[in-house]
């Protein structure tokens, strides 16, 4: 009876007094914390990371663009040193090694007479990017067009005789710039100017655009092949009776491609404008 009593006396109690306020709600930014800083944590704060990353990228990219062009700029004016204007020809393969050459010379006051470019045929992928190089540069430009046959029948013996060699590679890298040797010979130039070792040096080979995952292998490849590089161009050049020199063979070019260059600089899509 005493417990009955007891409940029922705090029962009463309890009903006869108010309930307690409830606690306010809480602001509405204090429910949306965890949802802003989960957004923070995974997604703006790793791009404003990758964009900082990109920027010291591009920054980076931009310093080793600015001292590339100062080497090659003083390479072409030493090269300009070893002959007169008039008996200077540019070979314009059409490529970004020649292109460069030839923006290079012009920033440096370096001038040709004359620029050759041997085609195989009007399809070739690199005509429109020599005339234009011509075009934009006011460079006289002289257009050898030759066929498969011909470079067999006319150059093959030639270069085989002069380099003393059988090899298929050297030979048929041998035949196009034997043509534009005798086109320039023809046209009484004494100092023919080519854009050898840039393939080389920046990956311009597909075999070269692997390593993606592994920088250093791409680096130490690289340097081993043109620790080992050979090139017909000179023995080319003195069976027409001219002198060859290429930029991007100077030693002081070589030097500083191998040393400041790796494959974030040098393997990349870029757009090229052709002007209309």
């Amino acid at each position: 009876l005493r417990l009955a009593l007891s409940d029922a006396s705090h029962g009463v109690y309890m009903w006869s007094r108010p309930p307690p306020p409830s606690p306010p709600p809480p602001p509405p930014f204090a429910t949306m914390l965890p949802v802003v800083a989960s957004v923070l944590v995974c997604w703006v704060l790793p791009f404003l990371l990758m964009r900082l990353v990109e920027r010291r990228e591009r920054a980076a990219l931009a310093s080793t663009s600015a001292a590339l062009r100062r080497q090659l700029c003083a390479a072409v004016r030493d090269i300009a040193t070893r002959s007169l204007p008039g008996d200077r020809c540019l070979i314009l393969s059409g490529g970004v090694d020649t292109c460069a050459i030839l923006a290079a010379a012009e920033e440096v006051g370096v001038s040709f007479a004359a620029g050759i470019t041997v085609l195989t045929g009007d399809d070739s992928p690199d005509k429109e990017f020599a005339v234009a190089a011509a075009t934009a540069h006011g460079l006289a430009h002289h257009v050898v067009f030759v066929t498969a046959s011909d470079l067999v029948q006319t150059y093959l013996p030639q270069c085989a005789d002069s380099l003393h060699t059988f090899d298929g590679m050297t030979l048929r890298n041998s035949l196009v710039v034997a043509a534009a040797f005798r086109k320039a010979r023809e046209l009484g130039f004494k100092h023919a100017v080519v854009g050898d070792g840039a393939d080389e040096l920046f990956g311009g080979y597909s075999f070269m655009w692997g390593c993606g995952d592994d920088l250093p292998q791409w680096r130490r490849k690289r340097d081993a092949m043109c620790a080992e590089w050979t090139f017909a161009t000179a023995a080319l050049a003195e069976m027409h009776g001219l002198r060859a020199d290429g930029p991007f063979l100077e030693p002081g070019f070589v030097r500083w491609a191998l040393a400041s260059t790796g494959r974030p600089e040098c393997i990349g899509s870029r757009p090229i404008p052709l002007p209309p």
